[in-house]
């Protein structure tokens, strides 16, 4: 079921992310609140794990308020949602790798296209492939 409802919501984001380069808010609330409901109704993790996972888009939030956005407040959402799925550690697992996902196209695009640094990438897809590295290994 968390395979189910993590995959689709980051594929969803991810399509709108790259199209629109926006996350739309009902997408993230239709998530966030499935995976509420599956908290409630099947409670595999502990509650501080659902809490935790969940601080860890909320901190993602914080940092995008600060930084003008450089992060997007929609991906600290979709991080916010996912952390209702997977809990504390594999939420920081998947911001982990998807960020050194993010970091390594970044630098050939920096290196080989010669894009600035000032260059955006939409972040939900390499969330996404993420999310898929961890599903594999998990199998």
């Amino acid at each position: 079921m968390e395979a189910m409802g993590m995959g689709s919501m980051l594929a969803i984001c991810s399509l709108f992310d790259l199209w629109k380069k926006q996350i739309p808010m009902v997408v993230l609330l239709v998530f966030g609140i499935t995976g509420l409901m599956y908290q409630i109704y099947y409670g595999k993790l502990p509650l501080p794990d659902v809490f935790f996972g969940v601080m860890v888009g909320t901190a993602l939030y914080v940092i995008s308020i600060v930084s003008g956005e450089k992060i997007g407040k929609g991906d600290a959402m979709m991080l916010m949602s996912s952390g209702l799925y997977m809990g504390f550690w594999k939420n920081i697992t998947l911001l982990w790798l998807g960020s050194a996902m993010a970091g390594v196209v970044c630098m050939v695009m920096y290196l080989c296209m010669k894009k600035g640094k000032d260059a955006t990438v939409p972040f939900a897809p390499f969330l996404l492939g993420a999310y898929l590295v961890l599903w594999l290994v998990r199998q």
